[in-house]
């Protein structure tokens, strides 16, 4: 990855932004359930813990820290990483310093957490030696910024570092991407290119989703259920189903093509719902299944359980 270009990117150290349309998703979606417990029964052992591959300016990290997720964030950029770790110990040194109650501050400890911000490379994860699996890897717009080798090697390290049972959260760039095409071509790699001095590699969906396969998935208790992600201004909602079928076993996913036409952007929301694992996609075109984004959320199995 090129460190000067996000060094460049993020030297403005924005703090405050609104956290991604996908952060919110995961989290109301997926994470909200598992911290919707009794709050005096909570403790460290038993937050979810979150890992985010390529945090930026840390704006998703902090949305999840705030929302009581044990939230570990990874970047290249040691200036960001320096940034926010600083910001985050002047904002505990404020809480400190103003006058509340034991009952406010207890109360404010169970909805919140300190982010940890780590400074390094995530397609090396074992670099990190990390002592923990997380209940959530994710990764939002970081894949298709590195190469081929480096997102098969982040994928399988995801085993290792996601615990079984846990959720593997990825947003990237599809070939449908208006960006797609543009600068100069990359040899020897697919719809990869440098435009604007900066690489991009630009994911085709069906690829992905079978690379994703090859992760282990459980096909115990599956369960079919469609998600209605609702937008304001929502017509022409239409669904499609298919079946996927995996060696070793046959596992099926019900894949549930939600259409859901904005006028967001005005373009077309298209989002791509699947229970076991949740596989959602925004695409530019309404006439096509090709996306310009790919999201995809996935439950993670160890290999033990094939």
């Amino acid at each position: 990855m090129d460190k000067t270009y996000w060094r460049e990117f993020y030297s403005g150290h924005k703090i405050g932004v609104e956290p991604s349309l996908f952060a919110k998703f995961v989290y109301k979606n997926y994470l909200l359930e598992s911290i919707n417990c009794d709050t005096n029964k909570r403790t460290k052992s038993n937050t979810p813990s979150l890992l985010e591959l390529g945090c930026g300016n840390g704006r998703d990290s902090l949305y999840f820290a705030n929302n009581g997720i044990d939230t570990t964030a990874i970047d290249q950029v040691q200036e960001e990483i320096a940034f926010l770790n600083d910001y985050v110990e002047t904002q505990q040194d404020s809480k400190q310093s103003h006058t509340e109650s034991t009952q406010e501050a207890e109360q404010r400890s169970d909805s919140q957490n300190n982010p940890h911000f780590l400074c390094g490379d995530f397609t090396q994860l074992d670099s990190f030696s990390f002592q923990q699996q997380f209940d959530c890897i994710y990764s939002r717009f970081t894949l298709h910024f590195v190469n081929k080798a480096q997102q098969d090697k982040t994928l399988a390290d995801c085993l290792k570092y996601c615990k079984e049972g846990g959720i593997l959260a990825i947003e990237v760039r599809g070939e449908k991407n208006s960006l797609c095409g543009k600068g100069k071509a990359v040899e020897g790699e697919t719809n990869a290119f440098i435009y604007d001095n900066h690489y991009r590699r630009f994911l085709n969906f069906t690829q992905t989703l079978q690379e994703i396969e090859t992760l282990r998935f459980s096909s115990n208790n599956a369960m079919q259920e469609t998600i209605n992600q609702k937008a304001d201004d929502t017509s022409n909602t239409q669904a499609d189903t298919h079946t996927i079928t995996m060696g070793g076993g046959v596992i099926c996913l019900l894949c549930i093509v939600l259409k859901l036409f904005t006028q967001w952007k005005t373009k077309a929301l298209h989002h791509l719902m699947v229970k076991m694992t949740t596989l959602s996609a925004l695409s530019q075109e309404r006439s096509a299944l090709s996306f310009s984004v790919v999201s995809v959320l996935c439950k993670i199995y160890s290999r033990s359980r094939q």
